[in-house]
């Protein structure tokens, strides 16, 4: 509230009609009647300008002007001018494309051990706000901490590197290259592998079963892209391999594609959430997809 103050000041000095807004930060509803100020835990700042209304939350950093967060985007917020408040709709969310990039290259040895390299690429907005978050964090510490915490589970830091945050140019990425003695499981028909970092539990998914009486409620989110790739040993013999994938349902869209060549075998993943607000009975379709 008090960095929407000094913009609100700033705007009023600039000769801008502007007001403070309160939201709820997780987008919930209130009673437009009859609001109640527990309903509201956040302040933003409405600015207009040619005639047209701009949303800003300094709070975030860096950040495209009128662009609201997914959290609380398209919702109804209470705009306050004096001591008279208003409801008002806040922007839809507008997806980033194109600004976040994960990218993992493992080599894995004929023992199953493996070095694994890292690397995280972020462009535009995304890459101001990592800039801003790492100014207080200085590369050698960052260092230090992965190389305690690799090797309390076995794992051993080769190289390490980020971009500058007074570096020119709007990209910003962080590298991490590591040895881990066993990657593969070594069994009788050959080393079996993982075709991604993450492992989705079976609690997890049974979750996703259980009975729902409350409708489903989904966030829209910027496009993310991220590629796995395994440089197996010369000579290997793909035995067993994923399908690629397509999801296109009313919350989600998403695909996954795999790819062999040159013995490497790349899985290339794209997602991103849709704002969209299902009733129980589509327990079925989200649970499928």
């Amino acid at each position: 509230s008090d960095l929407s103050l000094l913009v609100l000041a700033l705007c009023h000095e600039a000769g801008l009609p502007a007001a403070l807004v309160l939201v709820d930060a997780f987008g919930e509803g209130f009673n437009e009647v009859c609001p109640a100020i527990e309903r509201f835990n956040h302040c933003i700042v409405e600015a207009r300008a040619d005639g047209k209304a701009y949303y800003l939350d300094p709070a975030l950093g860096p950040a495209k002007i009128g662009r609201v967060p997914h959290a609380y985007a398209g919702s109804r917020a209470l705009k306050v001018e004096g001591s008279t408040g208003f409801t008002v709709t806040l922007p839809q969310y507008q997806p980033l494309m194109d600004q976040e990039l994960t990218q993992t290259i493992v080599q894995l040895n004929p023992n199953g051990s493996a070095t694994v390299s890292e690397a995280a690429q972020f462009a535009g907005e995304k890459a101001a706000q990592m800039r801003e978050s790492m100014k207080n964090t200085p590369p050698e510490k960052l260092r230090r901490y992965l190389e305690s915490s690799y090797k309390k589970s076995g794992r051993k830091l080769l190289d390490f590197s980020t971009t500058g945050t007074n570096a020119v140019g709007d990209k910003y990425e962080t590298r991490v290259v590591y040895a881990v003695p066993r990657w593969g499981s070594m069994t009788a028909g050959g080393i079996a592998i993982k075709l991604d970092a993450q492992n989705q539990g079976e609690e997890w998914l049974g979750a996703l079963n259980l009975p729902r009486t409350q409708p489903f409620w989904f966030n829209a989110t910027d496009g993310t892209k991220r590629s796995f790739t395994v440089e197996l040993p010369p000579g290997s013999v793909i035995k067993g391999r994923p399908e690629d994938l397509q999801i296109d349902a009313a919350f989600l869209k998403a695909s996954r594609q795999i790819d062999l060549k040159d013995n490497k075998l790349s899985a290339t993943e794209d997602s991103r959430m849709l704002d969209a607000r299902l009733e129980p009975a589509a327990a079925g379709q989200v649970y499928a997809a």
